[in-house]
């Protein structure tokens, strides 16, 4: 990989997006082949919300490198964004099966699962990703939703009190005092 990659993959990591892509799209210009900036530039489209872009990008990276977990991933997290949650589930399902020591695949193949209503199987495989990584809030506050949704109250309550102790996103440590709260009056019905 090289240094400029290296520079993206950095900025990409840290959530800035539109400066990862940029820098990517510079080392493709210079090697339009350069197999590391191809499937990060289609995960930075994926996470900016160019789903259109992410798949083109994704799609001919795969085309080159089928058994790539990673680029497998964006793309199903490209489809879930759309709501095609059946073809995302069908790319996580092929990632996993090529990378079973990546959470983040668990987490995404899990959420793509709740969605379309295999609560047990989204259950199952958040709960594996957030005991792959336990310092991950994403994966944490994902893990509580599926234990809500698959009734596991005490469960849910406990993953979101834990996660109100470490630091988050403000947004988010609202939101997750909003859903203690509404869990809580749930559980006095």
């Amino acid at each position: 990989m090289t240094p400029t990659v290296q520079k993206g993959l950095s900025l990409l990591q840290n959530g800035r997006y539109e400066e990862a892509k940029e820098v990517f799209l510079q080392v493709l210009y210079e090697d339009p082949k350069d197999p590391d900036a191809l499937r990060n530039l289609g995960i930075a489209y994926t996470e900016l919300g160019r789903n259109e872009e992410a798949e083109k990008t994704l799609y001919y990276y795969l085309d080159l490198y089928p058994e790539d977990a990673e680029a497998l991933e964006g793309l199903g997290c490209a489809f879930y964004r759309q709501k095609a949650y059946y073809k995302a589930l069908e790319l996580l399902t092929r990632a996993v099966s090529l990378r079973s020591e990546a959470p983040s695949i668990y987490r995404n193949l899990g959420l793509a699962q709740l969605a379309i209503d295999m609560k047990e199987e989204g259950y199952e495989n958040l709960k594996k990703a957030h005991v792959m990584n336990l310092f991950d809030y994403k994966t944490a506050y994902a893990y509580a939703a599926a234990c809500q949704k698959t009734g596991r109250l005490d469960e849910a309550e406990e993953i979101l009190t834990e996660l109100l102790q470490d630091y988050l996103p403000e947004d988010l440590e609202s939101t997750i005092r909003k859903d203690l709260e509404l869990l809580r009056k749930t559980r006095l019905r």
